[in-house]
């Protein structure tokens, strides 16, 4: 064979390779269960305009129901976003923060490291990645992404998590005209990310400085995706805070031992588990908790007003200074978040009134 056409053969496989991967992606979206609200979520992240997102918010489910985008735009004029993954893996930190640059030029990132001291259970939450990964949309990145997830199980499930369709084919006969209308997700996400509960849990004061003093082990596979983030960040000049939120499970070891990680890149860390940031939050153990790792949305508000004022010191994050059009456009979708919001509370308020169901501690608190 010719060096001609041994090139046109390239060529063309190239093309049916390209052709191939438009279909299963273009299929796979109206084969895909939108089960859940999250589901949407990520979907509507990329209706999101290019290039406005100022801070970017990452982390796992903690993050995702404690951090209010829509506080930080009322109150101090700040853009922002939160990407977030249930019992995200630091795989898919590293993807959501990778993905995000390609889309916009955020100055700060807000970072979790919730798997810092954990050794991350791929097989058991394997249906959670898959989720986290099947309503992204196609690129280069996810294909590495789904290499790296799947070479803790079976790397063969690789091209699974690319095209989910793969997974899904089977529904093909079940899908309704109306799920698959549902699927052509053009609206934008009014909560940028955050998702709200409207349940409420009593927990018990904690004393965050009777807890464990010893600084556990970094987990070595956490820690390399980690460090791979901060890295990017620091590449692409873009500053990092890594937070910790609420929880009943953080100890002054692993206090001690993530201010000692985010020393090393530079980055900054707030924990909100201690003594002094939960007085100065005012969050409050019977009203503001859905769990003992999750704040309901009155605690997401007031820890999101905390960020909101220490990063404007701190890093002179751009304040009021997007387009008009942006500018109504947040103003609209903060006009309807607060009437989801009031709405919310309300629900909580009655909880209160009635007694919610049980009473959480570090014990029983999962």
């Amino acid at each position: 064979m010719n060096r001609k056409a041994i090139i046109k053969t390239i060529i063309g496989g190239v093309i049916f390779l390209v052709l191939l991967s438009v279909i299963l992606t273009f299929l796979g979206k109206y084969l895909l269960p939108y089960e859940h609200f999250v589901d949407r979520q990520q979907c509507m992240y990329y209706n999101f305009p290019k290039d406005t997102v100022d801070v970017l918010c990452t982390g796992n489910s903690a993050f995702r129901q404690g951090f209010s985008p829509n506080t930080l735009w009322h109150e101090y004029g700040i853009v922002a976003y939160s990407r977030v993954d249930s019992r995200q893996s630091p795989e898919l930190t590293y993807f959501e923060v990778k993905d995000t640059l390609e889309r916009h030029h955020p100055k700060l990132v807000i970072m979790g490291v919730p798997r810092l001291f954990q050794e991350y259970d791929y097989v058991e939450n394997e249906p959670l990645l898959r989720r986290s990964m099947d309503y992204k949309k196609l690129t280069f990145q996810k294909i590495k992404t789904a290499a790296a997830l799947s070479s803790h199980t079976d790397i063969k499930e690789t091209v699974s998590y690319i095209f989910p369709l793969i997974r899904y084919h089977s529904r093909w006969n079940e899908v309704t005209r109306e799920e698959a209308e549902e699927a052509d997700i053009k609206d934008r996400d009014i909560w940028r990310g955050e998702f709200r509960v409207n349940q409420l849990k009593v927990l018990q004061p904690w004393s965050f400085y009777d807890s464990d003093k010893e600084v556990p082990e970094y987990s070595k596979k956490a820690i390399k995706w980690y460090e791979k983030t901060l890295e990017l960040c620091n590449r692409k000049g873009v500053k990092v805070l890594i937070v910790t939120m609420p929880e009943v499970t953080n100890t002054v070891g692993m206090n001690i031992g993530t201010q000692e990680f985010a020393d090393k890149y530079g980055a900054d860390y707030l924990d909100f588990t201690t003594d002094e940031l939960i007085k100065e939050t005012g969050i409050k153990f019977d009203e503001d908790f859905q769990g003992g790792h999750h704040l309901a949305i009155t605690g997401a508000r007031k820890v999101s007003k905390y960020i909101g004022e220490y990063i404007v010191k701190k890093y002179g994050i751009p304040q009021w200074e997007c387009s008009d059009e942006l500018t109504k456009m947040l103003d609209e979708d903060y006009e309807a978040y607060t009437e989801e919001y009031e709405s919310s509370v309300k629900k909580l308020q009655k909880q209160m009134k009635e007694g919610p169901d049980e009473t959480d501690s570090a014990e029983n608190c999962g």
